[in-house]
């Protein structure tokens, strides 16, 4: 991963906040596996909370991670053709990118959980306008 922060930057935070969104592997299914994509935040995932260690004062509290995942998405809304994300799909990946970022030490926001209710809901009317409202 290359590295996009230098010490004197990342040494004034103790902690980080990350999110995946979908794009990367959901507009280019045809060419990103999920694989690659699992890979890729894999790297971010171990590498960040490291270089952000190595920059912190000696004695340093350790830094507080924190992964929010992608949130559920209602497939019809979809606005280019090769989008392939479906709720399943996201799912999945949601599901891989969490124990990936737990392995590492990172806690989990479920985003996927907290909006899933909502795109289903949205998706059994007009896309918008929720069942119950």
């Amino acid at each position: 991963m290359d590295n996009p922060f230098d010490c004197m930057y990342m040494r004034n935070f103790d902690s980080i906040v990350i999110s995946s969104g979908s794009h990367q592997a959901g507009l280019r299914c045809e060419t990103t596996s999920t694989t690659a994509f699992t890979s890729h935040l894999a790297e971010v995932f171990a590498t960040l909370p490291r270089r952000l260690a190595e920059c912190r004062p000696p004695g340093s509290a350790p830094p507080t991670l924190i992964y929010v995942n992608s949130p559920a998405y209602f497939y019809p809304l979809r606005h280019h053709r090769l989008d392939c994300r479906t709720g399943p799909r996201l799912e999945y990946w949601n599901r891989l990118a969490s124990e990936l970022a737990r392995s590492n030490g990172w806690s989990v926001v479920d985003s996927f959980a907290h909006t899933k209710p909502f795109a289903i809901d949205t998706g059994l009317t007009d896309g918008t306008h929720c069942l119950s409202s």
